[in-house]
């Protein structure tokens, strides 16, 4: 009875003290973002005119700027980054107007938060726009639709097997392997990114693209510009599924409609 309660008081001083460790560790640690600070002086504004949305602010006017992180959320009605992702960003410290579509039915809460070189966060007031209505969303779905069908029509599908045309002779596993790792990384980053905005996705793919192929023609050597053309038509088909994604979400929005 005696060598249990000695063994059981030694347990208990072995797990006080790590504890006690571990308390310490959390008081001393450096958060990586400071306390979020509310400046009213942003001055933040959002009008919604059917499935187009407007935000504007007035310029931060410290010397320390970083990035503006623009907010949007339909579930946190104080969304603050990096609490909640932004759904983009700019860094340039005069550029103060954002415009995107929004097809939220939902009430959507958005507001602008200025990061810090310091990681400081200096947050707007928030705006809440309310939802678009049914009958706008059902009207704003069929002109999207139409829209994206149209632009199907001229679209090129890049198959599998185009693309084994291109990697097998030209370029060996290896190379290729690492060139598909990229590209996937690439469309990871802007998935991440540009969250839940389809369009601006391919708008930064379709730039890169045009730029690896005015890059491939200045090129001289075969096995270079084989790489590039390579990596090219990796980022095409990942354009094109994007494409193929949000004709999806068409048809289902539809389906979903009266």
């Amino acid at each position: 009875m005696r060598k249990s309660l000695i063994a059981l008081l030694a347990s208990a001083m072995i797990i006080s003290s790590v504890s006690a460790g571990d308390n310490e560790a959390t008081t001393y640690k450096e958060p990586a973002y400071k306390t979020a600070i509310i400046d009213d002086t942003l001055n933040f504004e959002a009008e919604r005119d059917g499935n187009e949305v407007s935000l504007e602010w007035n310029a931060y006017e410290g010397d320390d700027f970083k990035y503006y992180k623009i907010m949007r959320s339909e579930t946190h009605s104080n969304p603050v980054y990096p609490d909640q992702n932004a759904l983009n960003y700019k860094d340039d410290v005069e550029d103060t107007e954002y415009e995107l579509k929004d097809w939220a039915q939902k009430d959507v809460n958005y507001r602008v938060c200025v990061i810090t070189n310091e990681n400081g966060r200096i947050c707007s007031n928030v705006v809440t726009l309310e939802g678009m209505t049914k009958e706008d969303h059902k009207e704003y779905s069929e002109d999207k639709y139409e829209y994206k069908k149209e632009k199907s029509e001229v679209k090129k599908v890049y198959t599998k097997e185009k693309l084994q045309s291109v990697k097998k002779p030209n370029i060996d596993s290896k190379l290729a392997e690492r060139a598909d790792k990229m590209v996937n990384n690439l469309v990871a980053r802007l998935e991440k990114k540009h969250e839940g905005d389809t369009e601006k996705q391919a708008e930064r793919l379709e730039s890169i693209i045009k730029k690896l192929e005015t890059l491939n023609a200045k090129i001289k050597s075969e096995q270079t510009k084989a790489l590039i053309t390579y990596i090219t038509e990796g980022l095409k088909e990942a354009l094109n599924e994007l494409g193929a994604s949000d004709d999806i979400e068409d048809i289902f929005d539809i389906l979903e409609e009266d």
